[in-house]
Order: C-alpha cells, then structure tokens, then sequence
C-alpha cells in the first residue's frame, strides 16, 4: 500500500542509451561504455475503484533445499542450505475491460520480450506483503463463461542476488595412501 490508498505494483525498466561517438571517441574507455538509463516508473493501483483490479488473495511462499552430508568418520554432519525460489503470489479479480487489466497484461508482455537483457524490475507493495527489485516469475489469466470476469494470477520472485555458490567437498578418511587428481605431491 502507498500511503495507505491501495496496494500497488510497480514496473520499472530501463533503457540502453544509443551513443555515435564516432572512431576519435570510441577509443576513451570512459567514452565507451553504453550508459543505462531508466525509465519513469508504471505504477498500477490494485484497487476496484480506481483500475478494476480487485486483489482476492496474496500468498509469500519461501522454498529452501536442506541436505544432510553425515560421515561414518565424524560424529558433526555437514548440513547444506541452498536457496531454491522466494515467491510472492498475487491473486487479482477483474473486469475483461478494466484498464488495469489491459496495463497488467501489456506490461507483463513487454516483460516477456525483454527477458535475455533483464533490465526491468517489479515492486508490490500492500500490508506486510513486500517486494523491491522482484522479476516476473509467472502471469495467467483464466475466464470462464458465465460472466465477463478475469481471475489473474502473478507471481513474482525475489530478484538476483550476488552470492557465491560452495561446493561441498567429500573427506578423505586419514590415512590415505593414494594419489588426488589435481593435488601435488
């Protein structure tokens, strides 16, 4: 929620600036690089009143691999932790021609398109429920029949963190008496 009107998502990406420096520039280093630059923020209302959207229901949903490494040897096991997705699910109710609804699925395209350079990202904001720097992780929309209502469902993932992978290494019960590829003797 932004100050308490409704609960908002916020679309923000960003956009190569195109440089001719020509031959002189282009060999400054500085000069070289292509600058990115962003672009306004899209904030859509989740609000009936003000873009047809109505948020049903919002789920969080955090999912860790645990793997215990124990060896005969050592009475201390090895415990692994890796992260495998930190989502946010966001089910909306709206009009087939409600202006949200029209932005949501654009924006969620133009997304779709600009995936390999990923310079975009999603902010959803409402109660307790928080999410900066988020990525598209899945957009649907179901309707049926017997009325003119779409059911939307969106997912958003928690966005890229620098972190180191570590591999977890096997240990060699002592004494060993053989050669290990790699290690000089």
């Amino acid at each position: 929620m932004l100050n308490g009107v409704a609960p908002i998502i916020i679309f923000d990406f960003l956009a190569t600036a195109s440089l001719d420096l020509g031959v002189t520039f282009s060999k400054i280093p500085v000069l070289n690089t292509i600058p990115t630059i962003p672009l306004p923020s899209i904030p859509i209302y989740l609000d009936e009143g003000l873009t047809g959207l109505y948020v049903e229901s919002v789920t969080k949903n955090v999912d860790i691999e645990t793997n215990v490494e124990k060896n005969l040897t050592d009475a201390n096991p090895v415990i692994i932790q890796k992260g495998i997705n930190s989502l946010v699910t966001v089910n909306l109710i709206a009009n087939q021609d409600s202006i949200g609804m029209i932005m949501l699925s654009l924006l969620c395209d133009k997304i779709f398109s600009r995936l390999l350079d990923g310079k975009y990202s999603i902010t959803y904001l409402n109660k307790s429920v928080t999410l900066f720097g988020g990525l598209l992780h899945s957009f649907s929309t179901v309707q049926n029949s017997e009325n003119d209502l779409f059911h939307i469902s969106l997912q958003l993932a928690k966005g890229r963190v620098n972190s180191t992978i570590q591999t977890a290494v096997s240990r060699i019960a002592q004494p060993f008496n053989g050669v290990i590829p790699g290690v000089a003797s």
